[in-house]
């Protein structure tokens, strides 16, 4: 049975150019909203990526500390962290790819 709900949400893997995987809640975003967003600038693609990035769960800081893998201590997501995320463009492919590929059903690295 297909259950409708007007927000939508679904998690992703990411995965930036060091081979790095982490998980991504996005949003996904009606036909008018996209509307919404310019894509040409780096502003837009900013804008956009905003919108639609909900949550990354499991964020390390770089560093020692105590925590799973090689970071350190664990970071809220926060709108603050986002923003300084936001400022590497590997970081911004690596959501836009995975949400593209999870909305389109495209397999990563096609």
């Amino acid at each position: 049975m297909f259950v409708f709900a007007p927000n939508r949400t679904f998690s992703e893997t990411c995965r930036i150019a060091d081979n790095q995987r982490f998980s991504v809640v996005f949003r996904v975003l009606t036909d008018k909203a996209l509307r919404e967003h310019g894509f040409n600038s780096v502003d837009g693609e900013k804008q956009f990526l905003r919108a639609i990035v909900q949550d990354i769960p499991e964020i390390e800081g770089e560093g020692e500390g105590e925590g799973e893998g090689e970071g350190g201590t664990r970071l809220a997501f926060s709108d603050a962290l986002f923003d300084q995320i936001l400022e590497f463009p590997d970081l911004r492919n690596a959501f836009w790819r995975g949400y593209r590929a999870a909305v389109t059903g495209a397999k990563t690295g096609n």
